[in-house]
């Protein structure tokens, strides 16, 4: 139990160092409480010396196939990473009809699944800039990436960024 308690720490670590939306660090979170409970429910118990909260992948500890089985659970639950792509939308007269849209897929690691996304602008002012419209993309059932366009009616140039929440495993 120790074990799971370091992994999810640790978890909550890496999302809380990550810059995304609300909705989509919910989600991230979501899962990541979703799987620390289901391996608790299946009777992960710690000790044996393998707690390891620095490694990205540990060794499954001796057991039967529950242990291993809520091991695993707790390792897909600490492999979640937000994959960033940025674009540099070119300014141009600030609100004059003329809009400038770039788009952007943002593709996991082969073996990770898309699991949200999420956009963001610098300069974060907000004034022209906007995010028209994100998606998951690939098979309904196993994601692969976070699709999403930005608009901007701004003179400056503003850089748009897409992230992929992506889950490995």
């Amino acid at each position: 139990m120790q074990r799971l308690k370091l992994q999810f720490q640790t978890a909550l670590t890496r999302l809380r160092d990550v810059k995304v939306s609300r909705p989509v660090l919910g989600l991230a979170l979501g899962a990541l409480v979703l799987v620390v409970v289901i391996a608790v429910a299946l009777g992960a118990s710690g000790g044996g010396g393998h707690e390891r909260p620095d490694a990205a992948r540990a060794e499954a500890p001796p057991g039967g196939p529950k242990e291993r089985k809520a091991f695993m659970a707790a390792q897909a639950a600490t492999a979640i990473m937000v994959r960033p792509q940025s674009v540099t939308v070119p300014g141009n007269q600030a609100h004059d009809g003329r809009v400038e849209v770039k788009e952007l897929t943002v593709t996991c690691d082969p073996g990770e699944r898309a699991v949200g996304g999420g956009t963001r602008w610098s300069p974060s002012n907000g004034a022209g800039l906007s995010t028209v419209d994100g998606q998951l993309v690939g098979p309904p059932d196993r994601p692969t990436g976070y699709r999403a366009r930005g608009a901007s009616d701004v003179r400056p140039d503003a850089v748009f960024t897409v992230q992929a929440v992506c889950m490995g495993g």
